[in-house]
């Protein structure tokens, strides 16, 4: 028998929808339950590409003893943490709160008035050495329940109280100023690994926005460390296992600190992420020509074909995510032995792979390999005279009918195909921006298929909705939807100048200020809306997580419509919340990486770029050295294109030079005489932002 999870929207609560846990979805039914019966309820939060997640449902969620105790002493309550980040921020406030960590499976204990009393994340069933079981855990929160209740009483004020202060603590306000970013810099390098790049020691996540944040810092400050930390973490990162060598796209993070053994879930917002981290870096590949193998933007366009190819969904939205597992064993869809390379290559060809991509007989990973690509194997190929570029090219090739034997013959990941605004949002952005630094039409064409996707089925009577799947809308949204979408949609917008992208995100901004705005114009903005799901705290959005957070996205996404429209409004707003979270940026810069590109953004010098043209075509060699050239505070616009909704005092005054295509680079109110050779423009652009 199904429980009620069999009608919800998401993929991952369906995954449960048999288990014999009598779950309930979020929502009151279950709390109104909960206080008749006076029951605790067990809230489990996780994802559907949660290797964790898949464990505790196989040990315990399927065990017919734990649910029977379950359903006798509880009311459970299963929650998709991307549907509902409301829900699984405020919880996990409360459990780091009580034990110093977090992460998912997150299993919370709520009294009926959804107040925490007692949590943590992942408990086996059976227990483990130096872990107590799930079940003695239910056991004795039940007995506490029953027999201790002031206790648990007691636990919940606490708990409550401690939500409260965190998602109430005033913004820690200071100056925004150069020093910020001078410091902020500093820092991330001191977390730095100089030996095997990224930041910290493993698990090793990929941090693609502070990346970003070094490449300006280094060629604002005319600093050369942090843009070589950039190129040895990026290419180390592609070369490694955490990228996927034969199908393109990032994992999650690594499990080491090498970027060899990845969990191997495959999220759209990482790929949103590193995509313009990769693009960044390949405007700046002649800075650092021996820090790649082969060019960043390799690794930029095969992430993006692995989005267009296993991602993209037929109503034009893009899916959240693939899984880590298949048949029950983690990453058994990605490695190898070389047995396997000899079944679908040639002999000799089967050899060249097992060098290329680390394939050995006894594994570099439980006994199989990841296919990575070792330095070593590009310094051989010098040696020994091989042309190296005939040994890229060959190496794709095999790397391509790798990935389609594997597709064809092997069990797929599970694709959690559910579209989440804030993520589609990032991935319009990615993909426009990839369009015009790589020249492929293709990206653009389904970012605009995904944009027009979510005007028609997720923004309904003003309000941007969460989620869609199965053509029915999720919850309504957050700020991070809101203003993801926003930013992403100028992003596109210069890469495919449609009058609706600047409309929608004009809309979209309008709207979000409203329903997310803070008490005062400097406060950071609320995740949720006034009107959404009561819960204990009502939480503003002031550092980054995973992705970026709703003020943060909310700044850039001002900043770049204001460019765009002139509405000096947004522009003031902007400069309003990056004043408030100066402290974030100042003290924490690894959890302030997206404000950080707004504080760049801010304090300029911010580069218009005008290309006037007899047409589109006429333009483009300007148009691609614009693009290709690392400008990361410049707008681009092609006169010769639609320019509805675009400020007149930007276009005024832009014609051809005699007829030839003419770039005008505009610097506050300075702009430049009309510059007709594309190797100009491109030195223009690339002067450092000083």
């Amino acid at each position: 028998m199904s429980n009620r999870l069999a009608d919800e929207t998401s993929p991952y609560l369906r995954q449960h929808a048999e288990n014999p846990v009598e779950w309930f979805p979020w929502g009151d039914e279950a709390f109104e339950k909960a206080a008749a019966e006076d029951k605790p309820i067990f809230l489990s939060v996780g994802y559907s590409a949660c290797h964790w997640c898949h464990v505790m449902e196989r040990e315990s969620f399927e065990s017919e003893e734990v649910a029977a105790f379950l359903n006798a002493n509880y009311v459970s309550v299963k929650v998709d943490r991307e549907e509902r980040p409301d829900v699984d921020a405020v919880y996990m406030d409360a459990v780091q709160a009580l034990t110093g960590s977090g992460g998912w499976p997150m299993s919370v204990f709520l009294a009926p008035d959804r107040r925490p009393f007692f949590g943590g994340t992942y408990w086996p069933h059976p227990p483990r050495p130096g872990m107590p079981g799930f079940l003695h855990i239910l056991t004795r929160v039940a007995h506490v329940w029953r027999e201790e209740r002031a206790n648990a009483n007691t636990a919940a004020e606490g708990l409550t109280d401690a939500v409260k202060r965190s998602a109430e603590a005033p913004p820690q306000a200071g100056a925004a100023d150069l020093d910020t970013l001078r410091n902020a810099g500093g820092k991330l390098m001191r977390y730095a690994d100089r030996e095997h790049g990224g930041f910290g020691r493993a698990p090793k996540f990929p941090h693609a926005v502070d990346l970003r944040v070094l490449l300006r810092l280094g060629r604002r400050f005319d600093q050369p460390e942090p843009i070589k930390h950039v190129a040895k973490t990026l290419g180390l990162m592609a070369r490694g296992g955490i990228y996927d060598q034969f199908g393109g796209g990032f994992h999650r993070y690594s499990t080491d600190g090498e970027w060899l053994a990845p969990h191997f879930e495959k999220m759209l917002y990482d790929q949103a992420l590193l995509v313009p981290a990769l693009l960044e870096a390949h405007t700046l590949e002649g800075e650092f020509p021996d820090a790649f193998d082969e060019a960043p933007s390799v690794a930029a366009q095969g992430t993006c074909d692995y989005v267009l190819r296993e991602l993209i969904l037929p109503d034009g939205g893009f899916a959240a995510a693939q899984d880590a597992d298949t048949d029950g064993e983690e990453g058994k869809f990605f490695v190898w032995t070389p047995a396997e390379l000899r079944e679908v290559l040639s002999e000799q060809n089967a050899a060249f792979a097992a060098d290329a991509f680390d394939v050995t007989p006894g594994g570099n990973w439980e006994g199989k390999s990841i296919p990575r690509r070792l330095r070593a194997e590009l310094e051989e190929w010098k040696r020994t005279g091989v042309a190296v570029n005939d040994a890229f090219h060959r190496r794709r090739e095999i790397a391509a009918a790798l990935r389609e034997h594997r597709e064809s013959t092997r069990t797929r990941p599970f694709r959690d195909d559910k579209v989440v605004a804030s993520w589609n949002g990032l991935m319009i952005g990615a993909l426009g921006r990839a369009a015009a630094a790589l020249d492929d039409p293709r990206y653009a064409d389904a970012a605009l298929a995904a944009a027009d996707f979510l005007h028609s089925e997720l923004w309904h009577d003003g309000v941007l909705h969460r989620s869609w799947k199965d053509g029915r809308r999720g919850a309504p949204g957050f700020a991070e939807d809101t203003f993801a979408l926003a930013d992403g949609l100028c992003e596109l917008w210069q890469a495919r100048q449609e009058p609706r992208l600047l409309a929608f995100a004009t809309e979209l901004i309008d709207a979000g200020l409203e329903r997310f705005g803070g008490p005062t114009p400097e406060a950071p903005l609320f995740q949720t809306a006034a009107d959404s799901d009561p819960l204990p705290a009502r939480r503003t959005e002031a550092t980054d997580g995973a992705t970026p957070g709703g003020t943060a996205l909310a700044i850039t996404a001002l900043q770049k419509l204001a460019a765009l429209t002139g509405r000096r409004d947004l522009e003031e707003r902007a400069a309003k919340l990056l004043t408030g979270l100066s402290g974030i940026m100042a003290g924490h810069p690894l959890q302030a990486g997206w404000p950080l590109l707004g504080l760049d953004w801010a304090l300029g010098p911010r580069t218009e770029v005008v290309i006037a043209a007899d047409s589109p075509k006429a333009e483009a060699p300007l148009w691609k050295a614009a693009h290709g050239t690392f400008a990361p505070n410049a707008i681009v616009v092609n006169a010769a294109a639609n320019c509805e909704g675009v400020d007149p005092e930007l276009l005024a005054g832009k014609t051809t030079a005699n007829g030839e295509p003419a770039a005008y680079v505009c610097v506050g109110s300075s702009c430049s005489p009309p510059i007709t050779d594309p190797a100009a423009l491109r030195q223009r652009l690339a002067q450092p932002a000083g």
